[in-house]
């Protein structure tokens, strides 16, 4: 019989003292590190179970933003609802967001050109456009426009296929 849902995600938590949060041990999504749980076939946000167990459901359009900004944080005290404008204000207001790919500021043109040239020595010196790119704190697909304007075809990033 399968455990209940409270009985499973309890399972993957572990609590971290100093800050208070809940820290998602299961598998994660993506690079970021918010965490994920399989139901029924599918996976589900683990801070979206966790607002839903707390009869504080995620509503549609909206996300679990994180107060503590730790994104494998699933204490219910920590996360709040809110559109992903709001997320990305937030983000901005605590000073945590690079601003490229937002239509606030192009990612290229506002960033120091110390970062560009390192980004560039890193990238000749062997890393990948990805490995670059998480030593920069930029997207992948930030640097890889950086490396087109220099006249650069990055071999991290193939052509997609035609369909």
């Amino acid at each position: 019989m399968r455990a209940s849902l409270q009985a499973r995600f309890d399972h993957w938590t572990i609590p971290e003292p100093n800050s208070g949060c809940l820290l998602w041990l299961g598998a994660p999504t993506g690079q970021l590190g918010h965490g994920q749980l399989r139901i029924d076939g599918r996976n589900v946000m683990a801070s979206h179970v966790a607002l839903e167990l707390a009869d504080r459901p995620v509503p549609a359009g909206m996300f679990a933003c994180h107060s503590c900004d730790t994104p494998a944080c699933v204490e219910e005290r920590h996360l709040f609802h809110g559109t992903q404008l709001d997320n990305v204000h937030d983000a901005l207001a605590k000073g945590r967001h690079n601003m490229s790919g937002l239509g606030l500021a192009h990612g290229y043109n506002n960033l120091p050109k110390e970062l560009k040239l390192e980004a560039k020595r890193l990238y000749d010196s062997g890393l990948g456009l990805t490995a670059v790119a998480r030593q920069i704190g930029q997207k992948p697909t930030t640097v890889w426009r950086w490396f087109i304007k220099w006249g650069h075809q990055p071999k991290a990033i193939k052509p997609r296929r035609q369909s």
